[in-house]
């Protein structure tokens, strides 16, 4: 498996690049009084969230060990997304998997668990998904109508309607008319339907692909639902501009560093769900508080938090403090935006006495698909060559292989050659018979017709291979850099899976899990099927 420094991804900053090579600390006697204290709710959670799924041994196992409070968890997770979203949700998971195994001890059980955060209510974003169709055109495929993907509605209330098999029709014109396509479609028939959860869908999906490695699944939207974030919900309605002045004071230091800004602080980091979705909380200049279109004192807002807990969710600020509240994490594998914002929080997890999690980077990585590998290949070309706009590549390729100076010297070469001999043959008809020179020179003239048809036949075959690595170069650029972005934060699964074939597939996420955190891993798909 080949590898490149990550500092040579676009997209990854040096923050988050030194936490892909961060260790796991363990300090089991403060570990095991987390576990007991939150480990039973959080279990609570998980089985109320895979209640529809048939827990493997080794996730019933976890799921026990979280309920009877001797267990830790190593958490990540995303939203839900449509035909599982980019790829970085399945290494998120095995990443978080990797670092579970391998430290959990006969002492303390680490126990991998996925947050779905199915609160969210960016339907575009979780209804969007990117494949590469057999041309290498890439397409983005929406599960409904844009206006209604851009209501406020948040996931967890979303089902597929009735526009989902359409849709699906469309989608398996981009896919292989091969075995390992047709297995890909027959999936997304079943998990795609009408009437059906988005959350339930996601579920079922990271499932199908992580569960077998004890991968856990808790719901934000059931957590909500039943209680869980009231308490800091509470806290932050009644101590608004706290967290904001923490943030605040954190950002300060971070900037010093040179640290991008990822996410604003609010006076208060909640949103509130009536039945026209989710909106964010604010105060007006009176300090009441503006829940959508109505607005409330404080004290009434805080009765209605008591009632109704399930109306109010945390904003990308505050989750991850209600997160680290209610779950026993030891460890959090963030991507680059996470390692962001949680960098954010650091002052307001010790402020609030909530014990903040070691945050670990997760596996970058690109799937060379064998068309690609072997392109790359013949042209001695490095996949991080096309992680840049096509305007610049195609510059460097013409540079590297648009002029053919090896066959204009030979050519030329050639020419100074036919003159030199035909000067000297000259030379001597001349003293033969003076009427001998029509004869050689039109054998000179034939001689350079002949040279330059040859010319031109080897200029055109040159521009033909031209063409094909032009060519050939704008498909890597579509599987290695599509749209501009890496390969993991643009397609969906689906789009290998259909060519290279679910087995392969899961070998590949084998080899992530087992590979080191600290390169962007190059995967080659011949490669792999060699061993």
């Amino acid at each position: 498996m080949k590898t490149i420094s990550l500092d040579s991804v676009p997209g990854l900053n040096p923050f988050f690049i030194e936490s892909a090579s961060s260790k796991v600390n363990v300090n089991p006697e403060l570990l095991k009084e987390r576990a007991m204290k939150l480990g039973p709710g959080a279990g609570s959670i998980i089985e109320k969230t895979m209640r529809n799924i048939s827990l493997n041994e080794k996730q019933q196992h976890g799921l026990n060990q979280l309920l009877s409070g001797k267990a830790v968890a190593m958490i990540t997770g995303q939203q839900p997304g449509f035909l599982g979203g980019p790829l970085y949700s399945l290494y998120k998971a095995m990443s978080c998997i990797s670092l579970a195994e391998t430290h959990s001890t006969d002492e303390l059980s680490i126990i991998p668990i996925f947050w779905i955060e199915d609160n969210d209510h960016d339907g575009v974003e979780a209804g969007t998904a990117s494949l590469i169709d057999q041309s290498s055109a890439v397409h983005s495929v929406h599960c409904d109508e844009i206006a209604l993907l851009q209501t406020h509605i948040p996931i967890s209330e979303r089902i597929f309607s009735s526009e989902i098999s359409s849709v699906i029709e469309s989608i398996s014109q981009y896919l292989p008319n091969s075995e390992y396509g047709l297995q890909i479609i027959q999936e997304i028939n079943t998990l795609y339907q009408s009437e059906k959860k988005w959350s339930d869908s996601f579920l079922e999906y990271m499932q199908e692909r992580c569960g077998e490695f004890g991968l856990l699944f808790f719901s934000s939207s059931i957590a909500l639902k039943e209680g869980f974030f009231k308490e800091r919900i509470l806290h932050e309605i009644s101590h608004s501009g706290e967290l904001q002045q923490l943030v605040l004071e954190t950002n300060e230091s971070l900037m010093k560093r040179g640290m991008k800004i990822q996410a604003e602080a609010g006076i208060i980091n909640a949103f509130y769900h009536d039945d026209s979705g989710r909106h964010k909380i604010d105060l007006d200049e009176t300090g009441n508080v503006k829940l959508g279109e109505g607005i409330l004192s404080k004290d009434e807002c805080i009765k209605l938090i008591q009632l109704h807990p399930e109306k109010f969710s945390p904003s990308v600020l505050l989750r991850p403090l209600i997160q680290d509240s209610i779950i026993p994490t030891i460890g959090m594998i963030v991507g680059p935006g996470e390692f962001g914002y949680m960098s954010q929080l650091k002052h307001a997890y010790s402020a609030l006495n909530i014990s903040m999690p070691q945050l670990h980077g997760r596996h970058s990585v690109t799937i060379l698909i064998p068309s690609i590998s072997k392109y790359l290949s013949k042209h001695q070309l490095e996949p991080n060559f096309f992680m840049r706009i096509m305007n610049e590549i195609e510059q460097d390729l013409s540079a590297r292989f648009a002029h053919d100076a090896a066959t204009d010297a030979l050519v030329d070469e050639l020419r100074s050659s036919v003159q030199y001999s035909l000067r000297n043959i000259s030379e001597h008809a001349e003293t033969i018979d003076s009427s001998l020179q029509g004869a050689v020179s039109a054998t000179e003239h034939g001689i350079e017709k002949l040279i330059d048809g040859m010319q031109k036949k080897m200029v055109s075959s040159l521009k033909k291979k031209q063409d094909m690595l032009f060519g050939k170069a704008h498909e890597a650029h579509a599987w290695i850099y599509p749209q501009n972005h890496l390969q993991e934060r643009f397609l969906s699964s689906i789009t290998l899976e259909a060519r290279v074939g679910k087995e392969m597939f899961r070998d590949i996420l084998i080899a992530i899990k087992n590979a080191s955190r600290d390169m962007h891993i190059l995967i080659d798909v011949n490669e792999m099927k060699s061993f």
